[in-house]
């Protein structure tokens, strides 16, 4: 359909599209319809032939949509600077969010209280260390050697009291990742 760039948002949909720390929406490849107007707005666009295409087909009346107030705008999208995996197989990574795209459920959000200490956790969260505390807390059980931790369970995992380090400290560990 040719839906022009500013209505399509790049989101990260799983954990398997992503093998690095940092999220860069460049390599993402995934992207969400992201529509703001109504469609007196999107007169002469082809996301509006995109949308009446699909109200020709009766996409509208479908369960997903008949709920929402305008049925092709989305509810406002989750955006986080960590992203904890929920589901973890052979690798374990928390994710960076640099460039602050949405994310999937298959996600937990994580902000820390100061932004500037956000690359603190990160780095502390990919540690062997959170890699054991995961293995002691998490769920299994799951098929294929999954390991999961719940919301739940996040509150019982044993994190770093980053909040004395000075930003300098803080400003040389991202240089660290440049």
């Amino acid at each position: 359909y040719n839906i022009e760039t500013k209505y399509l948002v790049p989101a990260l949909k799983s954990p398997r599209e992503i093998n690095e720390i940092f999220v860069k929406k460049e390599k993402l490849e995934y992207k969400v319809l992201f529509i703001k107007d109504n469609k007196s707005k999107l007169k002469n666009t082809n996301v509006l032939k995109y949308i009446e295409k699909a109200e020709s087909e009766s996409i509208h009346e479908t369960e997903t949509f008949r709920t929402r107030k305008i049925w092709f705008q989305l509810p406002a999208l989750k955006y986080a600077p960590l992203l904890w995996v929920d589901l973890r197989g052979d690798k374990h990574i928390c994710h960076f969010n640099t460039d602050k795209v949405p994310f999937e459920h298959n996600f937990y959000g994580l902000k820390p209280l100061n932004e500037y200490l956000d690359i603190a956790y990160c780095s502390f969260l990919n540690t062997s260390l959170c890699w054991l505390f995961i293995e002691i807390i998490g769920r299994t059980g799951l098929g294929g050697g999954a390991i999961r931790l719940v919301g739940k369970d996040l509150d019982l995992f044993p994190i770093i009291d980053f909040k004395g380090i000075k930003r300098s400290i803080i400003q040389k560990l991202e240089e660290s990742f440049d």
